[in-house]
């Protein structure tokens, strides 16, 4: 929202949640997990570019596993006008600086993008990424325009419990 808060943490931070509530802040893996786990939620997150453009992209299935699987993201069925540049991260495991999870053999991606993601080979998207950055250390939604230099000036994501 603002870049007043580091993403750039460590895995039992990522795991515990950090920030303030009010500006920005991450919940943390484990209540993503205890929340997630075993209910039926959907996902919306919003996008805001730095030229005032908003997108959306929602996913009718998403759920972080357990700590046992590095809190392994499932996320299915996407809409939106974003195009889906998480998708493609389902199935992965959580990465940061000092827990290597991503699948690029012999390069850690949350150390090169210094923030806490679910990285493939570093992947299509990372909404921990630098405020304000260019680039692909930046807030990163690639298929907004097909590059990692679109700047975005804010992101949310928002999970809700979805009726039966």
């Amino acid at each position: 929202m603002d870049g007043s808060v580091d993403f750039d943490r460590n895995w039992t931070e990522y795991s515990d949640g950090f920030g303030t509530l009010d500006t920005e802040f991450y919940l943390g893996n484990q209540a993503l997990h205890e929340i997630s786990g075993d209910r039926n939620f959907e996902l919306r997150i919003e996008l805001t570019d730095q030229l005032g453009e908003y997108r959306y992209a929602k996913y009718s299935q998403f759920s972080v596993d357990s700590p046992e699987t590095l809190y392994k993201l499932t996320i299915t069925g996407y809409t939106g006008n974003a195009s889906d540049s998480l998708g493609p991260h389902s199935g992965f495991k959580f990465s940061t600086y000092d827990m290597d999870n991503d699948a690029y053999e012999g390069f850690n991606c949350a150390s090169f993008g210094q923030s806490g993601w679910w990285y493939v080979s570093c992947g299509l998207s990372n909404l921990n990424g630098l405020y304000g950055i260019v680039g692909y250390q930046g807030l990163t939604w690639y298929y907004w325009n097909n590059t990692f230099s679109h700047v975005m000036s804010s992101t949310r994501m928002m999970m809700r419990l979805k009726e039966h």
